[in-house]
């Protein structure tokens, strides 16, 4: 047992960490370590600098933020450059507008100006497209 404190004239015990308190050992978490780190450029898509790779990762993570913030399921996994967005949406308002442009902003690590948004940007999906791939490749 090992004593982790004292209130008064009480002491008050703890007994040792079990293995699965302490984690993995030494080298298994490097090896963990090694491996997030080896994973964290490959989930990453935006980072490719190749532009049909960009343009088809910049597809897939645009459907995966409107699904994700607007709670569509596999509905924005079907969207396509024709799909009216602001207006056919009723998921998609004010709020929503500005959830997806502060995680357009994180994900892609760009910079959206107050100036740069207007409802042509948010008209359909592949006029929003048009705009983050813009942004990346600016």
């Amino acid at each position: 047992m090992r004593r982790i404190g004292r209130r008064g004239s009480k002491l008050y015990y703890r007994p040792f960490p079990t293995n699965h308190e302490r984690g993995p050992p030494a080298s298994a978490r490097a090896t963990v370590e090694r491996l997030a780190a080896d994973l964290e450029g490959r989930c990453r898509p935006w980072a490719l600098n190749t532009s049909i790779g960009s343009t088809l990762n910049v597809d897939v993570e645009l459907k995966n933020i409107l699904g994700e913030i607007l709670s569509l399921g596999d509905r924005a996994n079907r969207f396509t450059d024709q799909t009216q967005l602001l207006g056919s949406l009723p998921e998609l308002d004010s709020m929503a507008v500005v959830s997806v442009i502060t995680t357009i902003e994180e994900r892609f690590g760009v910079v959206v100006g107050d100036d740069e948004i207007s409802a042509e940007t948010f008209a359909t999906f592949g006029a929003l497209r048009e705009f983050v791939e813009q942004k990346v490749d600016a």
